[in-house]
Parts: structure tokens; sequence; C-alpha cells
């Protein structure tokens, strides 16, 4: 349920909003324990990161995206996307 509604939340994907940003943190607090084989919670959970990351960098708090990117390459240190955002962010912050 927190995953639809975090979804349903989204109005405008282009732009930062506090409505999904916080159903997606929940999101995370809610699958902490889940079983990392479980591909649809990694699914769920690479989604959150993703939104999460574009959050801060919309917001321009850089340090906080690299470590919400940092947290989704651990979960998915094959996800080219987790890795290209990851990237990006520790140029931006310096690696901080």
């Amino acid at each position: 349920a927190t995953y639809f509604r975090a979804r349903l939340h989204m109005t405008d994907r282009k732009v930062a909003q506090e409505a999904p940003k916080d159903a997606y943190l929940e999101l995370l607090k809610l699958t902490k324990g889940v079983d990392p084989d479980d591909e649809a919670a990694k699914a769920m959970k690479a989604e959150a990161y993703q939104y999460l990351v574009f959050y801060y960098v919309q917001k321009e708090d850089f340090a906080t995206g690299l470590k919400y990117a940092n947290e989704w390459n651990t979960m998915d240190p094959d996800d080219e996307t987790a890795k290209q955002f990851k990237a990006i962010l520790e140029n931006q912050t310096g690696g901080n």
C-alpha cells in the first residue's frame, strides 16, 4: 500500500514533491528487514532510491542524494542507473 501511495502522489515526474518522498522513505523503513533476494521488494526499493536521489538533486542537496545512491548501490551493485547516479553525485560532492 505504501508503494502505491508513493506512486499516486507523483503528479509531475519532473518536479520534486514532498508526498512521494515521504511515502518512499516510509517504504524503505518498512522493507528494511525483507529478504534481499525478494525481487519484488528489491524493485520497489530501487524505485524509492531513484526517486529520493532525484528529489535531493532537484533540491540541490547533493550529499543526501549521494547517501541514497550509495544505499541503492549497496542493495544492487549491478544496477547501471544506480552506478551512474553514484558517479555523478560523487563528482558533484567530491565523494563526500
